[in-house]
């Protein structure tokens, strides 16, 4: 038998951290928590028949109809050449379509088409599902205090 307790029953020793250490920790710890998120709903959207920035681009465009690809990217926090592309694909899948801007000829209206709008009404349940399934454990509360510090993180970064 081993001299040391299996992973199990190990006791948890109190962390003596530096402010520093603290902060890069749970910076990993976050980040480590995002991409497990992140690739549940990527496989939700796999086996959707899409991608996640498909379904970012789609569910953008259902929320606010007529964005031009500039404003989408801001949006998405993407460049203009990502989006030129991804656009291409969605429009050759016809659930995109681009309008011509009324007030600005070299701007275009980036608009869903009913095939889009059924991919985004099949989606979105099944997207707030999985993302609901991670909170189910928080309270209201919680979940407002960790908006707000996610608030706070995102405004300390700004430039």
């Amino acid at each position: 038998m081993p001299d040391h307790p299996s992973p199990s029953r190990r006791i948890a020793l109190p962390r003596l951290e530096s402010s520093a250490d603290l902060r890069l920790d749970f910076w990993g710890q976050f980040a480590q928590t995002n991409t497990k998120v992140m690739r549940q709903v990527e496989q939700l959207a796999d086996r959707e028949g899409l991608t996640l920035a498909q379904f970012d681009v789609l569910s953008n465009l259902d929320l606010h109809p007529g964005l031009t690809q500039q404003d989408l990217a801001k949006r998405l926090q993407v460049t203009k050449g990502n989006i030129c592309g991804l656009i291409d694909r969605l429009e050759k899948l016809k659930w995109v379509e681009r309008r011509p801007d009324a007030e600005d000829r070299r701007a275009n209206r980036l608009h869903l088409t009913p095939a889009g709008q059924a991919v985004v009404q099949r989606m979105r349940p099944l997207h707030a599902e999985a993302v609901l399934r991670f909170l189910a454990d928080f309270s209201d509360d919680e979940v407002k205090l960790f908006r707000s510090f996610m608030e706070r993180l995102e405004a300390s970064g700004a430039s």
